[in-house]
């Protein structure tokens, strides 16, 4: 029986990494779901924020003139990428009254693509289009 080397072993292992990173990456979803030739903004209390990969996730609570609650989601970019933009994991708590602007979904259930956020101390941060790339 011939004896394998440590760098045998290595390459292998290595030639394997890559094989699987094509699967891996391909596994990222489209944002076709998104009508990004609409805009809205919706005002609400902050449910949940969930700085996770592969997206950072805002849930609110939208408080109706007839006093229903509507829940709404929106979806951001993953996390390095919107900390690069000001954004942390300690940038929304619960109960934080925001203004989210984003493309609604073409379905037309409560969820977006985010595109930026107007805390209630007028600052602005910017997921996805910003006042630079204009």
């Amino acid at each position: 029986m011939k004896r394998v080397g440590p760098t045998s072993v290595l390459t292998a292992l290595a030639a394997l990494g890559l094989s699987l990173a094509p699967t891996t990456a391909g596994a990222h979803h489209s944002f076709a779901m998104f009508d990004n030739a609409k805009t809205i903004t919706v005002v609400g209390t902050v449910e949940q924020f969930r700085w996770q990969m592969p997206h950072v996730w805002i849930h609110m609570e939208l408080r109706q003139p007839d006093g229903e609650v509507v829940k709404w989601a929106g979806e951001c970019h993953a996390p390095n990428i919107i900390a690069r933009k000001g954004w942390n994991r300690e940038t929304l708590k619960a109960g934080d009254r925001i203004s989210v602007t984003m493309h609604p979904m073409r379905n037309g259930s409560s969820m977006g693509s985010v595109i930026s956020i107007k805390l209630a101390n007028g600052k602005v941060l910017w997921n996805a289009e910003s006042k630079d790339s204009f």
